[in-house]
């Protein structure tokens, strides 16, 4: 009860100052150790309100870093679990926050024990330290940097490789194992040396092999990773190609979520880019008919603008393509598919390029 009466008066910015001045900070934080799941959630809650002030936040982070490294990541009490829990919780929700808070963490030295919580913890544990380093990684090299220094390539990459037909047996290790695609995502976008040191690390494989799971989100996020290893990265695309992954991509441009068929057009465009071993392959598993037609239908600006991109791809320096496709795209113009003038343009658009 106390704990809920500090989280609606940290509500105010008077008040936040209040309870800051009166060592709350100190006893919130301990109550994230507690087994009493309401006050858990309520002190997490009034932490993250009493994030909102500057000084606070520096402090409140400095706190919660403290305390992963504090506890023995292989204890087995329900309250060191708990702590480890809900401080990787907070982080990762202070992480998604703001800029200001992630630069804090940092700053805080909290990319280790974030890292020490991967294959150790407890699976709602480690998705919470997953969620914390992919929002880190977003927008970053230097945090991406950072993290592949301090081991996270091999930590992350470890989750990935758990993935098997159990992993669907249990929301969490869904959950657990499409976080890491995220974080692999997120890692290799933009870093050669990232890309070659996931690639070595053995990520293909499971990438490859969640794209046949059942489950929307992780098709979808094993796909932008696999997109971003392959980009403008010669050998991770013929390694990917030859692990599997274009017949299972093909399928997911038909059949997949909106979000799956944009990244795997995506990838598609990533793999065809400059490499004409993959080029033939797309061509030979029957990829050019789902590009074409996710084009025409494809309701969002990143599906038309991977369909557009990995069309041109297929075509570069390669006559057999660019005959296929170009006759496909004149027919697709005098087609019922077509008869509105945005889906006619964007056909237009794609014989142009």
């Amino acid at each position: 009860e106390a704990a809920g009466a500090i989280l609606a008066l940290a509500d105010h910015e008077g008040n936040r100052v209040a309870i800051t001045e009166s060592g709350g900070i100190g006893w919130l934080v301990m109550l994230l150790g507690s087994n009493n799941q309401k006050a858990r959630e309520h002190a997490e809650g009034a932490l993250v309100q009493l994030s909102f002030e500057a000084a606070n936040r520096v402090l409140i982070i400095k706190k919660l870093v403290e305390m992963l490294q504090d506890v023995d990541t292989s204890s087995t009490g329900t309250g060191a679990q708990k702590a480890q829990e809900q401080a990787a919780a907070a982080l990762a929700n202070l992480a998604s926050a703001s800029e200001d808070n992630r630069k804090s963490i940092v700053d805080a030295d909290g990319i280790s024990p974030l890292l020490a919580l991967l294959g150790t913890a407890t699976t709602h544990a480690q998705i919470h330290s997953v969620a914390a380093i992919i929002h880190l990684c977003q927008g970053s090299k230097a945090n991406q940097t950072g993290i592949a220094k301090a081991g996270g390539v091999a930590k992350i990459v470890g989750v990935l490789s758990t993935f098997s037909a159990n992993t669907m047996k249990e929301n969490a290790l869904v959950q657990l194992c499409t976080l890491a695609a995220s974080a692999v995502k997120e890692m290799a976008n933009g870093s050669k040396k990232n890309q070659d040191a996931i690639t070595d690390a053995g990520a293909v494989g499971p990438l490859v092999a969640m794209l046949t799971s059942p489950a929307a989100d992780m098709q979808a996020k094993a796909a932008g990773a696999l997109a971003n290893l392959a980009q403008n990265h010669h050998d991770n695309q013929g390694a990917i190609a030859r692990t599997g992954a274009v017949a299972p991509l093909c399928t997911l441009i038909k059949e997949g979520s909106e979000e799956t068929k944009d990244e795997s057009a995506f990838a598609i465009w990533a793999l065809a880019t400059d490499h004409g071993g993959n080029k033939d392959t797309i061509a030979k598993l029957g990829g050019i008919d789902p590009l074409l037609s996710l084009l025409v239908t494809g309701e969002t600006k990143k599906s038309q603008a991977c369909c557009a991109g990995a069309l041109a791809a297929l075509v570069s320096k390669h006559q057999d393509n660019r005959q296929v496709i170009a006759k496909r795209l004149v027919g697709l113009l005098g087609s019922v598919a077509v008869r509105t003038p945005d889906r006619a343009e964007r056909v237009l658009n794609a014989c142009s390029s």
